[in-house]
C-alpha cells in the first residue's frame, strides 16, 4: 500500500491518494532527485580544483495521479470531473503545504508548494491522470516521527543516526539569566543578548526565536549566533541560562526510496 497526501498549509484543505482506492490513487513520485551548488577555488600553479562547501538546492517533485468518478454504483464522467475540482482547491499555485508520503510501515514528508496546475489527461470516460509539480525550498524529507530530548544545565549528548544534519526546536522556559546553546564539535551557538521574560521557542529551519506570546525576537539573538543543526553522528550540547530546554526533531532522508 501507498498513500500520499497533500495538505494546503494556506486554506487547510487536503486531499490523499491511495493504491487501497480505485478511483484516486498515485501512479509515480520523484521524490529522490535533488541537486547542490558548491564552492570551490582553483589553486594556484595546481591542475583542477579543490572543494570549499556545497549546499543543497530546491528540488521540483513530479506527483503523477490519477482520479475518477462513480455516481448511483456507475462509473461516472460527471463525478471524475468534480473531483477534479476538489483537487484543484487543495493544489494551488504558489501556496505553501505538507506532502506526505507512506507505504504503510514508514511515514515520510516534505514542505513544498505547487508551481502549477496541470491539465489533465483522459485515459478512460470516467478516468484522468495529472501530474503536479511541487518546489521544495527545503529539500529534505522527514521522518514523521518525532524525536525529543529534554536538557539539563550543562552539557547534554544527542546521536543522530540519519546521516544527515537536521534542524531542530528548541522549547525553552523563562530563566533568571540569557540563554545560550553551543554545539561542542564547531562551537556554533545561539545566545541572546538579553533575557526574556516568558517562554519562547527556537525554530532553526525556520531561523526564528519566537515568545509565546507570539513575539518574533530575532532582535535579541547576539552578534555572533548562527542557527545550526544536529549532525550525524555524536552530537555535545552546552547549555546554560536557562530553565528547562526541550529539543525536537526529525530524521532527515534525501529521498523516500
Amino acid at each position: 500500500m501507498t498513500k500520499v497526501t497533500y495538505a494546503n498549509e494556506i486554506n487547510g484543505l487536503s486531499c490523499t491518494f491511495s493504491t487501497d482506492t480505485p478511483l484516486r490513487f498515485p501512479e509515480d513520485i520523484d521524490g529522490c532527485s535533488c541537486g547542490c551548488d558548491a564552492i570551490t577555488y582553483r589553486p594556484l600553479n595546481l591542475n583542477g580544483q579543490r572543494f570549499v562547501s556545497s549546499t543543497l538546492t530546491a528540488r521540483t517533485l513530479a506527483l503523477t495521479v490519477n482520479f475518477g468518478g462513480k455516481e448511483n454504483g456507475k462509473y461516472s464522467r460527471k463525478e471524475a470531473l468534480k473531483r477534479w475540482e476538489e483537487i484543484q482547491r487543495v493544489f494551488v499555485p504558489g501556496n505553501m503545504g505538507t506532502l506526505t508520503w507512506t507505504n504503510g510501515t514508514e511515514s515520510r514528508f516534505i514542505k513544498c508548494r505547487t508551481s502549477e496546475t496541470p491539465k489533465p489527461a483522459q485515459l478512460l470516460p470516467y478516468l484522468f491522470r495529472a501530474t503536479f509539480s511541487l518546489t521544495a525550498d527545503y529539500p529534505m524529507w522527514f521522518d514523521s516521527v518525532e524525536n525529543v530530548a529534554e536538557l539539563s544545565t550543562g552539557g547534554v549528548t544527542i546521536e543522530n543516526l540519519c546521516g544527515l544534519e537536521v534542524p531542530f526546536i528548541a522549547e525553552v522556559s523563562a530563566a533568571s539569566d540569557v540563554f545560550v546553546i553551543v554545539r561542542m564539535a564547531d562551537g556554533a551557538g545561539i545566545g541572546l543578548a538579553n533575557r526574556i521574560n516568558e517562554d519562547f521557542t527556537i525554530d532553526t529551519a525556520a531561523c526564528t526565536v519566537t515568545t509565546a506570546s507570539g513575539e518574533l525576537v530575532n532582535h535579541q539573538l547576539s552578534v555572533n549566533s548562527t542557527f545550526f543543526g544536529i549532525l550525524p553522528g555524536i552530537n555535545r550540547f552546552n547549555v546554560a541560562g536557562h530553565g528547562t530546554v526541550k529539543l525536537k526533531w526529525h530524521k532527515a532522508y534525501m529521498g523516500i526510496f
